[in-house]
């Protein structure tokens, strides 16, 4: 995942990561880390951390 494919009006995770997540593709923890370690404005973090907790 890279930060230039997140709107940051409105963040959301992609279909594709969704989907990566439900089937196994994408470790979970693995983007929670990324997400805590980004460069993205706090709100933008907290708003797509959740959403990757809520899977």
């Amino acid at each position: 995942m890279s930060e230039m494919e997140i709107n940051l009006e409105e963040p959301k995770l992609s279909s594709e990561i969704v989907s990566g997540i439900q089937v196994g593709s994408i470790n979970r923890d693995e983007l929670l880390n990324f997400l805590e370690n980004s460069n993205l404005p706090p709100k933008v973090i907290s708003k797509l951390y959740k959403q990757a907790e809520e899977l």
